[in-house]
């Protein structure tokens, strides 16, 4: 089991650098900016150089990326109900997410950016979530399909 979770860390960390990386690209390419900018402006003058920046903008894309890998594995391998596997996920992920990006200039400060934020989250999760069950439903009819056949 741990060189499972170990395996699925290290897979997750380089799926969110890479997307990390590729949305901050393309936002830079958007705004037409000189330089890369892993994040608005105002965050990577936090630092002292743009390297800096960099470098923990990607640790951040990596984090963001182990939260939801690692949180793909409460329901592979929790026991319990959907209900409660899906409420220990959603809290996993979203005080995961919601800390990670809060630390990553995300503007989630204030009460509308923090009601827009969980707006935001709560309908991507939901529809995720939705397509993750259609998904395993189909999988059980197959089977189960297969299964009759037999």
């Amino acid at each position: 089991m741990i060189k499972k979770v170990i395996r699925v860390v290290l897979h997750s960390a380089i799926i969110g650098f890479f997307v990390g990386f590729t949305v901050a690209m393309v936002c830079s390419l958007l705004n037409e900016t000189k330089y890369f900018m892993p994040a608005s402006p105002d965050w990577v003058n936090r630092f002292s150089t743009p390297l800096q920046a960099t470098l923990v903008a990607g640790l951040l894309w990596m984090g963001m990326g182990i939260v939801f890998g690692v949180g793909a594995l409460i329901f592979n391998y929790m026991d319990g109900s959907i209900t409660k596997k899906t409420i220990i996920h959603f809290a996993w992920t979203f005080i995961g997410f919601a800390i990670l990006a809060f630390n990553a200039g995300w503007d989630i400060t204030g009460w509308d950016g923090t009601l827009i934020f969980v707006v935001i989250f709560i309908i991507v999760y939901v529809i995720i979530w939705s397509i993750s069950m259609l998904r395993a439903r189909q999988n059980v009819d197959q089977v189960n399909a297969t299964l009759h056949l037999n």
